[in-house]
């Protein structure tokens, strides 16, 4: 399915459930001391690109994890709202 028939709920989850991936390897990969990892990099990029979707198609404003929430403070990626929180 295209991105722009991908529902708001279905973007959200796969930008909250992509945060928790990507902070969960990066502290996988900080242990193991590997500076870099192309998985990793493909999918932070793949992240930012679905959250840019989600602002452009959907013209959402707030939090990937909801309106009213921030992103986690352990988190390796923060959206676009709680940046210019």
């Amino acid at each position: 399915m295209p991105e722009a028939e991908v529902p708001l709920d279905g973007l959200l989850e796969r930008l909250q459930s992509g945060s928790k991936w990507l902070t969960t390897r990066s502290e996988q990969l900080y242990e193991a001391d590997v500076t870099y990892d192309k998985e990793f990099d493909d999918l932070l990029h793949m992240w930012d690109e679905l959250e840019s979707a989600l602002r452009v198609v959907h013209n959402y404003e707030h939090c990937v994890f909801g309106e009213d929430q921030h992103c986690p403070d352990d988190t390796v990626v923060s959206c676009a709202a709680c940046i210019r929180a």
